[in-house]
């Protein structure tokens, strides 16, 4: 599943840093606690987020879909975004109300739609199968500020009735110079073939589509599921996202295809597209984004694709899940017949205490978490299990973030079940095997860049490097082609943990850069991403 590029990859320096394979490792994820649905019927957990920090306080928040919460009417569905802290509250701070039919919260992306630092909750409301045949679906956006929920909420509507505009969002793109901040599906439109429109920031959103991209073929549902890809051709060139249509039949019914546009600089939309094997439903679930396999100079971020209906050695329905990420594509596998592995997928920052970006992956009854980085025949380094069968344990899988500041600053994600006993469930876990980011008592055993914090970031990055022994250490920040722009530290350092601070100056362009710690003939380099 290799892509054809419509740029080289930026190869200068490449040879600088070798790509990190690190000691196998476990995890043991702990459950901080759960929240209930309060609504009988309803589907709390459908769709989970971590959201960032919305209010400027330094801790992230969170928010919880429930689409057939019937509080404003039948199906209206509500979204419940909390405050992070510790402990984790009780409440929610802000709670959205969708109307009859809705189906509020069926979706959640976060972005920065309106260009300032807080970022902002983009909320789908597709409509559901009951409703009016006029329901076209539409997008919410909850703007971050402080106090949070002061702001107005700002909407935009679909196009086609019945077309479920909301079913997928994204938003985000960090890399991108364009104009686009919001990515819409609504693959019901168009006979089924579907469509995804793409958006402009703004408060609100201007209604007119700076693009609209429709399916190929009736019933392929292009638009199912949407991803931003981060930067797989190189920095510079635009905006990068996958869409999913799992109902494409170019290889057979049902056998879903994946395409990947960018959208450039002179507005022009280019494409390619890979096809799954007759009944896997390639595209039912995507997520990109992330450098899960680091090869640090040349900007290559990964992507995986689910594909919950493939038959893998012969099991039916078991499920494979299609990972690209800087060698000849791979699988993961489903074990069971029917166990439907890659019904959800999602990379996220390091949760288990890598230092690396990770994955987690979805099937009926359980999630499995991969550590960076990704190899074929790889084994999950922990599997959560549902705690009833039937309940939709890892229907949604949030980012990672810092919701609770109180153990220190380890990430912590979601997990809905909307089917649990009616009502639905959603599942707060973190890692507890290895400390991230945590002053150690005593030495450090290893040489580390610990991961830059905030990240991205408008103002300035926080380093911290730990050396087990005292030893000659420079801490540098390169640009994209290898070019020192700042030392931050050239000379004697440790034992122990030392923090250093990186400000950009006022005409730094927004992109890619890279702290790079060289210590005891070793070097260790951490991404940071900074956004205007």
């Amino acid at each position: 599943m290799r892509w054809p590029a419509i740029l080289p990859p930026a190869t200068l320096l490449a040879a600088f840093l070798a790509s990190v394979v690190p000691s196998p490792v476990s995890a043991d994820f702990t459950l901080v606690r759960t929240y209930d649905g309060t609504t009988s019927g309803g589907e709390f957990g459908y769709a989970c987020e971590v959201i960032g920090d919305m209010d400027g306080d330094g801790i992230a928040e969170f928010a919880i879909g429930d689409p057939a919460d019937d509080t404003g009417g039948e199906n209206a569905g509500r979204v419940f975004i909390y405050r992070g802290g510790h402990p984790l509250p009780d409440d929610p701070t802000w709670v959205i109300t969708g109307g009859p039919g809705e189906r509020l919260g069926h979706s959640l992306a976060v972005g920065y739609v309106d260009g300032d630092p807080w970022p902002d909750l983009i909320i789908g409301a597709p409509g559901s199968a009951g409703a009016p045949a006029t329901l076209t679906g539409r997008i919410i956006v909850a703007y971050g500020g402080n106090p949070l929920g002061a702001r107005p909420l700002a909407s935009v509507s679909g196009t086609t009735p019945d077309g479920r505009f909301g079913w997928a969002v994204e938003g985000g793109f960090r890399y991108s110079s364009t104009p686009l901040e919001i990515l819409v599906g609504a693959p019901e439109s168009n006979g089924g073939a579907g469509e995804v429109h793409g958006l402009a920031g703004g408060d609100p959103p201007p209604a007119a589509r700076l693009f609209v991209i429709g399916g190929v073929a009736p019933d392929e549902k292009f638009g199912y599921a949407l991803s931003d890809a981060g930067t797989t051709l190189g920095y510079g060139i635009g905006a990068e996202f996958l869409v999913g249509a799992p109902g494409a039949a170019g290889n057979g019914f049902n056998s879903g295809r994946l395409a990947k546009y960018v959208y450039d600089l002179n507005d022009s939309l280019h494409s390619s597209s890979v096809g799954g094997a007759a009944g896997s439903r390639l595209g039912y679930s995507v997520s990109g984004g992330f450098d899960i396999n680091p090869n640090f100079f040349e900007p290559s971020d990964d992507f995986v694709v689910g594909a919950p209906g493939a038959d893998p050695h012969g099991l039916s329905g078991a499920g494979s899940v299609m990972i690209d990420a800087d060698q000849s594509p791979f699988s993961y596998d489903g074990s069971a017949a029917q166990a439907g592995l890659g019904s959800s997928v999602r990379l996220l920052e390091d949760i288990a205490g890598n230092a690396l970006d990770d994955l987690v992956v979805g099937e009926t009854g359980a999630v499995h978490v991969y550590t960076g980085p990704l190899y074929p025949d790889a084994s999950p380094v922990a599997t959560l299990l549902a705690e009833s069968s039937g309940d939709g344990f890892g229907h949604a899988i949030s980012t990672s973030g810092r919701i609770d500041p109180g153990p220190g600053p380890r990430r912590r994600f979601l997990i809905g079940a909307p089917d649990y006993s009616g009502r639905g469930r959603v599942y707060v876990y973190t890692d507890t095997s290895v400390v991230t980011d945590v002053e150690p008592s005593g030495n450090p055993s290893a040489l580390r860049l610990a991961a830059p914090s905030p990240n991205p970031s408008r103002s300035a990055f926080s380093l911290a490097a730990e050396l087990p022994r005292a030893s000659r250490a420079r801490l540098a920040v390169f640009d994209l082609v290898g070019r020192v722009i700042a030392t931050l530290h050239d000379g004697s350092l440790g034992p122990g943990r030392f923090t250093f601070e990186w400000t950009p100056d006022a005409a730094r362009a927004a992109g890619i850069y890279w702290g790079v710690l060289e210590a005891d003939g070793a070097r260790i380099a951490r991404r940071m991403i900074r956004v205007r």
